[in-house]
């Protein structure tokens, strides 16, 4: 299991705790060789206290990427925060599987159970994940669903063009002055 999150924004820190304390031992209780990894800037020494049982924490990494795509759920219990989670939408174009609460998912057009696995309480994510980690067929299909609809509508190319039109929905306005 990973965790990608700037652990200097609260949510993210609060977010740790509730996998390390409450959604990893219910996982290991059915699935003993499961591993946390919790990836980001600026851990807490508490955190970083948590390390080994199963814990790790890496710190600031030069490129997600790599603990993305080798992992097999990509774990967000966010329950609090604001905005677009930015994170959700990495590990889904890495084709990582994910379970994460409604608010991890906020702003993403996408469906429970076929993109992602939704949930809301520790219990609910900890059944989650052990169903990506024990079910191959489940975990390709989402994690291909999920890829699928990261390049169909938040790929590059589709955001470029939607901000091309903004600005030139605005300059014809009159309401704003494009600047590149």
């Amino acid at each position: 299991m990973v965790f990608v999150g700037n652990f200097s924004y609260a949510p993210n820190r609060d977010a740790a705790l509730r996998l390390v304390d409450e959604i990893l031992p219910r996982v290991r209780a059915r699935v003993p060789q499961a591993m946390l990894t919790l990836v980001g800037a600026d851990p807490p020494p508490w955190l970083c206290r948590r390390r080994g049982d199963g814990v790790e924490v890496t710190g600031t990494v030069s490129d997600v990427f790599p603990w993305l795509s080798r992992a097999r759920v990509f774990v967000s219990p966010l329950a609090w925060g604001a905005g677009m989670k930015n994170k959700t939408l990495e590990a889904m174009a890495c084709g990582t599987p994910v379970v994460a609460t409604p608010l991890s998912c906020d702003g993403i057009d996408l469906a429970d159970g076929e993109h992602v696995l939704l949930a809301r309480t520790s219990d609910e994510m900890a059944e989650a994940v052990v169903h990506l980690l024990t079910d191959d067929f489940l975990a390709a299909r989402l994690a291909r669903a999920a890829r699928d609809l990261v390049l169909r509508r938040y790929g590059w190319p589709l955001v470029i063009e939607r901000y091309e039109t903004l600005y030139a929905e605005l300059a014809a306005a009159g309401t704003g002055t494009p600047r590149r």
